[in-house]
């Protein structure tokens, strides 16, 4: 593997045990020595209208950066917005 793409879906409003163990299995395969060739996308901003919905998915993201990608994000995986 040289590079790994996680896909998180932004309107997802539940942190899920089949979102949990996905990302359980992602970090066990990849390890902290792979993090930094690790991006997690997230997807379906252009779902959101303006106003309130955007400020939650950026709540959404911002507490999943500070929580579940943390140590990932520590590690060097970089975080990017799907907008198509």
């Amino acid at each position: 593997l040289s590079r790994v793409l996680y896909v998180y879906d932004i309107t997802a409003t539940r942190f899920t045990a089949s979102v949990k163990l996905n990302l359980d299995m992602l970090t066990t395969m990849c390890r902290e020595r792979f993090y930094k060739n690790s991006i997690i996308l997230t997807t379906k901003w252009c779902t959101i209208k303006p106003g309130s919905p955007t400020r939650m998915a950026e709540a959404r993201q911002k507490q999943m950066e500070e929580d579940a990608w943390k140590s990932m994000i520590d590690g060097g995986t970089r975080i990017h917005r799907y907008n198509g």
